[in-house]
């Protein structure tokens, strides 16, 4: 069974999240609340974070947009802000600090509803684009990995990491590099972080993981994807 999108409410009205939610869930949506910009970051290195975030601009702690910026340095999450703020100017902060849509208050739920679909089919789908190579096969809107047709479960942090190689083939990387690149704002982990995963990843996608041929390391330089041509 296909895991449900996850929605993150960032809004400090009881009554307007409460509400958002129903409606959400109702849609078959799942649906996590809080109040506070700061937490948002926090809810996005976790290691399910959300598919999009519904961001109210005025918050206790923080401004809404101030807090799109710190996500935009790390995170493509589609970020649809909700506020009552209608100054041409303040939408335009807004889109321009990395939202991709603005809904006014008030709304009716419905509304905020279709606009949440909309983007969301935009950013996941209804696109299969999808990598093969040899043995693997790697689905970008499912996300899921499979070697020899047998899917292979990936945490977060091992997706990212694939589908950074996975972009930037026979490129050589240095670890800070890649560390930059996936863990950048996780001040709890360390280079020795990078080197950890990427053992994890080879168990995973090379059919000899101590004679690695897809993630190799270049000594004294890093690591590199290499997908030689056939």
């Amino acid at each position: 069974m296909q895991n449900k999108e996850r929605i993150l409410i960032v809004e400090d009205d009881p009554d307007l999240s409460e509400l958002i939610k129903l409606y959400l869930e109702r849609d078959g949506y799942e649906v996590v609340k809080i109040d506070k910009g700061l937490q948002a970051i926090v809810e996005c290195q976790k290691e399910t974070p959300p598919d999009l975030i519904l961001l109210d601009i005025m918050l206790p702690d923080s401004n809404g947009i101030e807090v799109c910026r710190m996500l935009r340095q790390h995170s493509n999450v589609p970020i649809i802000f909700i506020s009552s703020r209608q100054e041409a100017e303040m939408m335009v902060l807004g889109l321009d600090g990395g939202g991709d849509d603005y809904v006014l208050k008030p709304f009716h739920p419905n509304v905020l509803v279709a606009k949440v679909k909309a983007l969301l089919r935009r950013v996941h789908g209804p696109s299969s684009e999808q990598w093969e190579y040899e043995h693997l096969r790697y689905n970008y809107t499912s996300a899921e990995l499979f070697a020899n047709g047998v899917a292979i479960p990936l945490f977060t942090k091992e997706r990212q990491l694939l589908e950074f190689f996975l972009r930037n083939p026979n490129r050589i990387f240095h670890a800070e590099e890649l560390y930059q690149a996936v863990w950048g704002w996780d001040s709890l982990s360390d280079l020795g972080t990078v080197m950890v995963y990427i053992r994890h990843l080879r168990t995973k996608i090379e059919l000899d993981p101590s004679k690695p041929s897809f993630i190799v390391t270049v000594r004294g330089f890093g690591y590199k994807f290499v997908m030689s041509s056939r």
